[in-house]
Formats: C-alpha cells, sequence, structure tokens
C-alpha cells in the first residue's frame, strides 16, 4: 500500500481502531492493521505453482496496460498510476 492511500485511509478512519482493510491477527505488532500484503501474494503465488519472478508489483503493470487498453484515455491512467511524466504512462 503506497504512503498516499495509506494516509487517504487514515483521513477517511478518523480514529477507528478497527475496521481497516487488513485487520492485523499478529500479536507482536503494535499496530491493528496491516500496510502490505507481499507475503500473503507469495503464499498464493506458490500455491498456485506460479514461477517466483511473478511478484505483486507485477500487478500494476497489469492494471495500467489493461486499464490503457480498454479506455484509450492517458490522462485518466497517467492520474491512477501517479505519473506526472507522460513518457513514463508511454510504456502501457
Amino acid at each position: 500500500m503506497t504512503d498516499r492511500v495509506f494516509e487517504i485511509l487514515r483521513r477517511r478512519c478518523r480514529n477507528k481502531k478497527e475496521g481497516w482493510l487488513f485487520p492485523a491477527r499478529r500479536k507482536d505488532i503494535k499496530v491493528s492493521y496491516l500496510t502490505s500484503i507481499t507475503k500473503h501474494f507469495a503464499q498464493a503465488r506458490e500455491k498456485a505453482g506460479l514461477p517466483k519472478t511473478l511478484v505483486l508489483y507485477c500487478g500494476r503493470h497489469d492494471f495500467g496496460t489493461m486499464i490503457t487498453a480498454k479506455t484509450g484515455n492517458l490522462k485518466a491512467v497517467m492520474k491512477v498510476m501517479g505519473h506526472k511524466d507522460f513518457k513514463t504512462a508511454m510504456r502501457y
């Protein structure tokens, strides 16, 4: 989860101590939420028999490619992906 998304959720949830996206069940952490799904992704990848070269970040690129193909709206893709330079977004 990016810092930007985390901050948006923090503002929306205000003083809530529960009900975050990924509630933590671990007792060894001081907060009641998790900020990463990397471990869960790795477990799912292994269970599915997919190669370790498939990393969570691949999903971001797939999303960018699919949304560009479906909408053709480069400006919207740039906004959603957080790109300020069109050359970066053009990869999709």
